[in-house]
């Protein structure tokens, strides 16, 4: 494998999946879950998170440690992530779209 192969190979990565956009998807996520507002079950736990909940933070009572209070669903949190990765990457596509001109990707 030559070294131009190995930058192509970087290059084409570097397209299908950007870490960088992965990674604001991610804080945005954490941002969202203290400003959209939280829903409450049946149970008195209260739940947050956006646009599905993944951090559910149970009632207290005497037995119960508050540190420990809380959980974390990472399933739902990586799917939140998911959407609003694809959510920003379409907005990208739209963008570049109306500014350009250019829509060869259609055409494929």
């Amino acid at each position: 494998m030559k070294g131009s192969d190995i930058i192509k190979i970087r290059e084409y990565k570097k397209s299908v999946f950007d870490v960088r956009m992965m990674n604001i998807c991610a804080w945005i996520t954490i941002i969202l879950t203290y400003i959209t507002p939280y829903r409450v079950n049946e149970e008195g736990s209260i739940l947050f998170g956006y646009p599905f909940a993944f951090y559910i933070r149970h009632p207290l009572n005497k037995s119960r440690i508050p540190l420990l209070s809380g959980s974390l669903d990472l399933l739902i949190f990586i799917i939140d992530l998911a959407i609003i990765y694809f959510a920003i990457k379409l907005l990208n596509m739209v963008l570049h779209i109306f500014k350009t001109g250019d829509m060869k990707w259609l055409e494929k």
